[in-house]
């Protein structure tokens, strides 16, 4: 076999399977045009090459796009875990904040109706109030459990969440009798929900 020497514009330019690159990568610029007399089957004929190039750059491609998918993930994931960790102190700072308070409120009634509400309401008053919208708050949930409708400015009213806080503190007091307690029991119902449960609800209470 002969090789044309003024055909070879690289000094390791190959089109057969005897001469072998060791330091370079041909790209297809570098291979000669095809020959119709080349074995198909052969895999250093210059159409053969220039499919194995295009697969190693599809590849490549492959590969970046993994590894990048991979990085995007990964810091998902840490800001995953900081998050968590954050609300885990949060959690925390709250229950410890909510027992502190039932400490003080038990021993010294810190949190009493006469400490710092009856200043500016009487007392009688307050205890009427709570009373009535406690019986309220449970009339509409039987009224619900009965297949009452409800009115639309009324559901509207119930979903403010300053109401709805003042409706469940008073379901409570019509229960317990004491203003305190009642008011604790409201609180860990919204520290739960909105907090503890980072407001995702379900359909129904308890599934």
């Amino acid at each position: 076999m002969e090789i044309n020497i003024n055909k070879i514009t690289k000094p390791n330019l190959i089109t057969k399977p005897n001469l072998i690159i060791e330091n370079e990568e041909l790209t297809d610029t570098d291979l000669p045009d095809d020959n119709p007399n080349d074995n198909p089957n052969d895999k250093y004929t210059s159409k053969n090459i220039k499919k194995s190039n295009s697969k190693k750059t599809d590849l490549g491609k492959l590969v970046d796009n993994t590894l990048d998918k991979v990085e995007v993930i990964a810091k998902v994931e840490n800001k995953r875990k900081t998050s968590k960790i954050i609300e885990y102190i949060i959690n925390l700072l709250l229950i410890v904040a909510m027992a502190l308070a039932m400490y003080f409120d038990i021993y010294y009634k810190s949190f009493s109706i006469k400490h710092w509400l009856s200043l500016v309401i009487p007392e009688e008053v307050i205890h009427y109030v709570l009373r009535a919208l406690g019986a309220y708050g449970i009339i509409q949930v039987f009224a619900q459990d009965i297949g009452l409708k409800t009115g639309i400015k009324q559901k509207e009213l119930s979903h403010r969440p300053l109401f709805r806080f003042i409706l469940l503190w008073s379901i409570a007091y019509a229960i317990t009798d004491d203003g305190r307690e009642a008011l604790f029991g409201a609180l860990l119902y919204f520290y739960l929900k909105h907090v503890y449960s980072e407001g995702k609800t379900l359909d129904v209470c308890f599934p």
